[in-house]
């Protein structure tokens, strides 16, 4: 699984570019280089969707990256909780 994001994004857009990239996944192409995809070579349909969806600005992550975001922005969030309360506890002390 796949999370596709786009400044102003909207639903209507997204159901629009994933019809799009579906049906161009479909269809033999040759390609140029691409953010994330080298020229050349074989390319797997599910390359074309992802490289579709990059095309058109969209950001692309595995769910696994989205997982990674969100367990350090919890860590990254914790962290500044504790400074805060060591600076409490400095300024109180």
């Amino acid at each position: 699984m796949y999370n596709f994001s786009k400044p102003d994004f909207s639903q209507q857009q997204y159901n629009q570019d994933r019809f799009e990239c579906m049906r161009a996944a479909q269809k033999p192409m040759l390609i140029t280089s691409v953010p994330g995809m080298p020229a050349g070579g074989t390319v797997t349909n599910k390359n074309m969707y992802l490289a579709c969806f990059w095309a058109k600005g969209y950001t692309v992550q595995s769910e696994e990256e989205v997982e990674e975001s969100r367990e350090a922005e919890k860590r990254q969030k914790l962290a500044r909780e504790d400074e805060r309360k060591k600076q409490r506890r400095e300024h109180n002390g």
